[in-house]
């Protein structure tokens, strides 16, 4: 193929069929200077142990969100929210930046005794019935809030996202800002029926203790999917009662035997 060596500043993906350990023999450093272009990024972490994303980039860096393998941040301000609160040593991330934005070089603060025991916040195991698998090929719905019954949602359920009536990817609700994963089809057998870029995902809400599950819905638009893209969204029991009838495309098109087109009416 055309990748012959690896780079100390860039992430890589490893695909395996099957679970096991890896072992790689190298050192880690700790005087690489990263060019970051616009769009999307995968960067290496050059430290051997943890650190908080706070203390380990420059306060001033031009990023907007940061993405590894099923989780994310977002940039709010200075202050970085989502389930990726630590960078990992032997890990890669997608630093993402808007688009035309002029590169900038910049090097990761160095951890201290206290950031180098830090370990990754661990996620709540996905229920079997909504399990999704791991894609080379991933976004992020940011969720600001879940309103149900026009009253904020507190509870520790579970938000799914949905592409069509495939599980494409489960998060536990954890207050403002808990990142969904949307998954994307990444050409593998595991993916199929997974996200293709401009699709639009749907997303529901699974109430682990009653077992209860009930539709979500946006009252603004919601964008369409794309490989590390990164929107936010805020989520609610109650549809939007529209104004104006609307007829939507249909899926899948072509169809063979049949199709779902959905409508709109006030």
């Amino acid at each position: 193929g055309g990748l012959d060596e690896i780079n100390e500043s860039s992430g890589y993906w490893l695909q395996s069929n099957i679970d096991q350990g890896i072992e790689f023999c190298g050192t880690p450093s700790d005087d690489i200077t990263y060019t970051l272009h616009d769009a999307n990024n995968l960067i290496s972490y050059p430290y051997a142990g943890s650190q908080s994303i706070g203390s380990a980039l420059p306060g001033d860096l031009d990023v907007f969100a940061i993405v590894g393998e099923g989780v994310a941040s977002i940039n709010l301000a200075g202050n970085w929210a989502g389930s990726l609160d630590t960078f990992d040593g032997g890990s890669g991330y997608w630093f993402a930046r808007g688009a035309g934005a002029d590169d900038v070089d910049f090097q990761y603060n160095a951890p201290d005794a206290g950031d180098a025991r830090l370990l990754s916040s661990d996620l709540s195991v996905v229920p079997d019935a909504y399990k999704y698998v791991q894609s080379t090929e991933q976004g992020f719905y940011f969720v600001e809030s879940v309103l149900i019954n026009d009253e904020p949602m507190d509870d520790n359920n579970w938000i799914l996202t949905y592409n069509n009536d495939v599980v494409v990817g489960a998060r536990m609700w954890n207050g403002e800002y808990t990142d969904i994963p949307a998954m994307g089809n990444d050409g593998s057998t595991e993916t199929a029926g997974y996200m293709e870029v401009g699709d639009i995902p749907s997303f529901k809400l699974f109430n682990s203790e009653t077992g209860s599950i009930m539709d979500l819905y946006t009252h603004d638009s919601v964008d369409a999917w794309n490989s590390n893209g990164v929107f936010v969204v805020t989520l609610s029991s109650t549809p939007e009662i529209p104004s104006v009838v609307t007829l939507n495309s249909s899926y899948p098109n072509p169809f063979n035997p049949s199709t779902t087109i959905s409508f709109s009416v006030p």
